[in-house]
């Protein structure tokens, strides 16, 4: 709850203390513990147990390397007047990190980033002008838990942000909008509109080869359109936007693997089985899309669904579906890899109603 008219965005990042040494003197690691290390880990600590090269011996002494793990301080990214909304991030191996997030300032939601990094350089910019509203994207939040904008930084630290406008009162911008960071001269570049029609949902993903997609909903008839564009380095433009399904389709999200492969998973309402169902496409960096593929396997409403990928392109899909029969919610899961989906596994079947799927 904000109890005062300036709001605080709050960060903090956990860094990892390491130590190093020479080829020569490369210790082996070991999980055999001595009674020490036994005592010490009583002690709740974190440690890793080595053993040195014996030069002279073939035997070996244990030595203690302590790990130690530590939250910074938090640090105030901005303190103006007006309320933010709910924060995006993502952080690469190096620790550089982005975040964006919407200001209201006035009677303009603006949307806001900051590029930290791993020097702790700091770039803020706001990306919009200063009589944008960004209404709609705040109604999604509400209603399916997505952030305003969203962000994605590689391991070269090449960082978009996205989010998607409206014309509302004295608005100037509508539609699907990104903008990228320019490594070059450590400043963000003006927003790119991708589609002028987008007014609802988005997601974008963004690979360590510099290939990105953005996926986003526009309203059509009675229920939305679902597209897709594509980022490539090669050219650094946006494709055209690819429309890839119509119906009562909600909180799109995309995995995007080191090829370029995007795996749009997404919510649809289905009238003939009356009730919301979790799908999946598919659509290869050339722009080539699959049919529509539905992921629970269960007849009762699914919902709240989350994405996520390793770095061997393996995609895990989690979601909450309805237990009619016992009147309860359970968490759900499927992994996709190498072109296939996995059968959907319940992951919890106690008695209960689980309120949001984390991954």
């Amino acid at each position: 709850m904000l109890i005062r008219s300036i709001t605080f965005l709050l960060i903090a990042f956990m860094f990892t203390g390491c130590g190093s040494a020479s080829e020569s003197d490369q210790p082996i690691i070991t999980d055999e513990r001595g009674d020490d290390a036994d005592s010490q880990n009583d002690n709740n600590s974190n440690e890793v147990i080595v053993i040195p090269p014996d030069e002279e011996s073939n035997e070996s002494e244990e030595t203690t390397v302590p790990i130690n793990y530590s939250w910074s301080a938090p640090e105030l990214l901005e303190s103006e007047g007006g309320e933010a909304g709910l924060p995006s991030v993502d952080i690469n191996s190096q620790g550089d990190t982005v975040v964006a997030w919407t200001q209201k300032e006035g009677t303009a939601i603006n949307v806001h980033v900051t590029y930290i990094s791993s020097t702790g350089a700091e770039i803020t910019s706001t990306l919009n002008d200063p009589l944008t509203k960004s209404k709609i994207a705040e109604s999604n939040y509400i209603y399916y838990k997505r952030p305003y904008a969203v962000v994605s930084i590689n391991e070269t630290g090449q960082a978009f942000t996205a989010w998607t406008s409206i014309l509302i009162e004295e608005s100037n911008m509508n539609g699907a909008y990104v903008a990228s960071f320019n490594l070059a001269d450590n400043s963000w570049n003006a927003p790119v509109q991708i589609s002028s029609e987008a007014n609802s949902m988005i997601d974008m993903k963004i690979n360590d080869s510099g290939m990105a997609a953005i996926v986003w909903t526009q309203a059509s008839g009675n229920g939305n359109q679902l597209f897709i564009s594509q980022y490539s380095n090669a050219n650094a433009t946006w494709s055209d936007p690819i429309l890839l399904s119509t119906g009562s389709i909600s909180s799109p999200q995309v995995a995007l693997t080191s090829t370029g492969h995007s795996v749009i998973v997404f919510e649809e309402y289905s009238s003939e089985l009356s009730a919301n169902h979790i799908y999946a496409m598919e659509v290869d960096a050339s722009g080539v899309k699959s049919s529509k593929h539905k992921i629970d396997t269960q007849a009762s409403s699914a919902g709240e669904l989350i994405v996520n990928i390793n770095d061997d392109n393996q995609i895990a899909v989690s979601w909450l579906q309805d237990d009619d029969l016992n009147e309860q919610t359970d968490p759900w899961v499927a992994s996709y890899s190498s072109g296939a989906w996995t059968e959907a596994v319940k992951i919890n079947s106690e008695h209960g109603t689980t309120t949001i799927a984390l991954a």
